[in-house]
């Protein structure tokens, strides 16, 4: 008797849940299908909510520039830098608290951040090349294959203030690696010194060279940052260019 009685209330037991659980499943799959931009929006809403209010219009959005593209290609690149360099009294204030990856996306512009992260961006994805400038239009066509992130996401002035960004990144950590994750990139480039110190406080031993260290099971590379001066921008570009061999290793691809 006491058989039965187990039995009946098992069933009923499963009976009651199995409906909740169908829903569980649905939001699972419906998240699937919405894909990474709507993940970034979900955690970027809270991230927006939780700062000062003095803040939350100066909040920049970054991560993939273009979705679509970037899923096409065969390796997911991420680039990490300091801060965004749209504050009001920057060349740039005019994207303060924009979405960064719909300027990436859709403005052409021939800063030299552009240039470098062009360049840099054929030599991991395409058959490496000779040096070269392109125009605003390949720049801005080359950062839609990629993601950009800034691990201070309150605008700067364009004069460097590692201690603020350093400040913000321990703060925010969690939800910092959490986007990185998001992301799910191949490869990190970590865009100089400044930022690879940043992300050791973040539980990353960043080291120079390549393929000896990892972060959120990306490879890293430390190279310089897109925004570095015209006559150092060949060096840079062939320092990547020689490490690609090991890039590949590194990638088991």
């Amino acid at each position: 008797m006491f058989d039965g009685i187990i039995g009946a209330l098992r069933r009923w037991w499963i009976n009651l849940f199995r409906p909740h659980t169908k829903v569980l499943d649905r939001v699972a799959l419906k998240k699937s299908i919405v894909g990474i931009a709507k993940s970034h929006d979900e955690l970027f809403d809270p991230w927006i909510a939780a700062l000062p209010p003095s803040d939350r219009p100066r909040f920049s959005k970054d991560g993939i520039v273009d979705e679509a593209v970037f899923a096409k290609q065969r390796r997911k690149v991420l680039f990490v830098v300091l801060e965004p360099n749209t504050a009001e009294s920057g060349a740039y204030s005019e994207f303060m608290g924009s979405d960064l990856r719909e300027v990436w996306r859709t403005t052409p512009q021939k800063k030299e951040f552009n240039k470098n992260v062009a360049r840099w961006t054929g030599l991991l994805l395409d058959n490496p090349r000779e040096y070269w400038t392109p125009t605003a239009e390949q720049g801005c066509a080359a950062l839609r294959r990629v993601a950009i992130i800034n691990l201070k996401k309150i605008a700067g002035n364009g004069s460097k203030n590692v201690g603020a960004v350093r400040a913000f990144a321990l703060e925010h950590q969690a939800r910092l690696i959490e986007q990185v994750r998001l992301i799910a990139p191949d490869i990190v480039f970590v865009c100089g010194d400044d930022v690879a110190n940043v992300l050791r406080l973040l539980g990353s031993d960043v080291q120079s060279g390549v393929g000896r260290e990892r972060w959120c099971n990306a490879v890293v590379f430390c190279g310089n940052h897109p925004s570095l001066r015209p006559k150092d921008a060949p060096a840079a570009y062939d320092r990547l260019h020689d490490a690609l061999p090991s890039i590949t290793i590194a990638l088991g691809r």
